[in-house]
């Protein structure tokens, strides 16, 4: 399902909705040549926010504000070092949470909003397994328990 949010100007960090229901952190931006992108707006460290970062065009890539990380804006992959700022804390927390990408999401800009393809069931899917064996405690559906 796309969820969609007027758009003007070169970046933002709404809240997208889509039938009230959907809330997702997503930054959304616009390169110099008019092209749109967008990536989750929480970094995969510590989940801070990444508005404000620095978009390098060249390399197509947002720079994390506060650890330094560099996402690519195509594949949400880390690019070259991990968690190399301050100094001493990024080093810190670099080694304490493992190096992993973000979260990238298709978007298209269509008749002045910019629309960005959500998955609605994620969260469902995700708590599947979860929601399961609290219910089912006991193990009696999978005999998992005994």
């Amino acid at each position: 399902m796309f969820a969609a949010h007027p758009f003007s100007g070169s970046c933002f960090h709404p809240k997208f909705r889509s039938n009230g229901s959907l809330c997702a952190a997503v930054l959304v931006g616009r390169y110099n040549n008019g092209k749109v992108w967008a990536i989750s707006a929480k970094n995969s460290a510590t989940g801070t926010e990444m508005f404000g970062g620095d978009v390098d065009e060249g390399d197509l890539t947002l720079k994390d504000p506060q650890w330094g990380t560099r996402y690519s804006l195509v594949n949400g992959a880390v690019v070259g070092k991990w968690c190399p700022s301050p100094p001493i804390l990024g080093g810190l927390i670099g080694s304490i949470f493992p190096q992993q990408g973000v979260w990238v999401p298709m978007v298209r800009e269509q008749g002045g909003y910019i629309e960005v393809l959500v998955d609605v069931n994620a969260k469902a899917e995700f708590e599947k397994k979860y929601w399961k064996g609290i219910l089912d405690a006991q193990g009696k559906a999978d005999g998992g328990y005994y």
